[in-house]
């Protein structure tokens, strides 16, 4: 499957390079649950590691709710209401 180093927007204040795979026709589909390891066995893969990772900040961010399917947001704010107790339709 391919895929594509993206900048991935968790919330206005956190922002992440992610892998991010693609569908045939070139568009977001998966994100990789892990933050991109940049390590690696050598200098020159180390390189072109990094290059493919900067060039991920040439590129819009995505926002991370596109990848899930019920809002982050949304999500959170109900379970601190189940945790408060409150009725949750």
């Amino acid at each position: 499957m391919k895929y594509e180093f993206r900048v991935v927007e968790f919330s206005p204040d956190v922002m992440q390079i992610r892998k991010v795979y693609l569908d045939e026709m070139g568009n977001p589909i998966r994100i990789d649950p892990d933050s991109i390891d940049l390590s690696a066995e050598t200098l020159e893969e180390l390189v072109a590691m990094v290059l493919h990772a900067s060039a991920s900040l040439t590129k819009s961010a995505l926002d991370v709710n596109m990848f899930v399917k019920h809002d982050v947001n949304d999500a959170a704010k109900i379970a601190a209401a189940i945790l408060r107790g409150d009725s949750v339709r």
